[in-house]
């Protein structure tokens, strides 16, 4: 996949600079954003781009999302390995990003979500809790769910890294994925 991506007008917030180890959003400004969730954030900000948000940004592109990009997360602390996650979660730190996830939400009608958290959801109970609470608030928007290539053997949508570029995007049917996930 070979898409030319213009870094320019990317947001972070919130501003890297007092909070480097927290990041709840990245985006690019547009009318009709794709949505990237992911499990928890890593290097990227308005500065300097991952090889996570670079691809989502890619498949974004390519897939027709040329009017914005929002990149969320499960949990909001900076870790580039999953595993130094903390065994429990800052309460605050999901309240605050569950209230940065619906107001993203909130500015478009019917949104287009991509899912792409991986295997690692189910390192960490609160992972999943947060994936139920934005779940609950995307159904009322009636939000078109996908996920890009082949889930894992265990129906979990792929981190975007481990994903061949030329995949396809797909309908994710996530009323059922959280049922399963619950199960595990």
């Amino acid at each position: 996949m070979t898409v030319k991506i213009d870094y320019t007008g990317i947001t972070c917030i919130p501003p890297t600079p007092e909070y480097e180890r927290i990041r709840f959003v990245l985006r690019k400004e547009g009318n009709n954003p794709l949505f990237v969730i992911g499990l928890n954030s890593s290097t990227a900000d308005e500065y300097d781009y991952d090889p996570t948000v670079g691809k989502a940004m890619r498949i974004a592109y390519a897939n027709g999302w040329k009017d914005g990009f929002v990149m969320l997360n499960l949990y909001p602390l900076r870790k580039t390995d999953p595993q130094e996650l903390p065994q429990t979660a800052d309460q605050k730190l999901l309240v605050e990003n569950i209230a940065a996830i619906q107001k993203e939400l909130g500015k478009v009608s019917k949104p287009t979500i991509l899912a792409a958290w991986g295997a690692n959801i189910k390192k960490r109970k609160y992972l999943g809790d947060s994936l139920q609470k934005i779940v609950r608030l995307t159904a009322a928007q009636g939000a078109i769910w996908k996920h890009f290539g082949d889930l894992t053997k265990d129906v979990h949508p792929r981190h975007l890294l481990y994903v061949k570029s030329d995949a396809k995007l797909s309908k994710f049917d996530i009323e059922k994925y959280i049922k399963t996930l619950s199960k595990r």
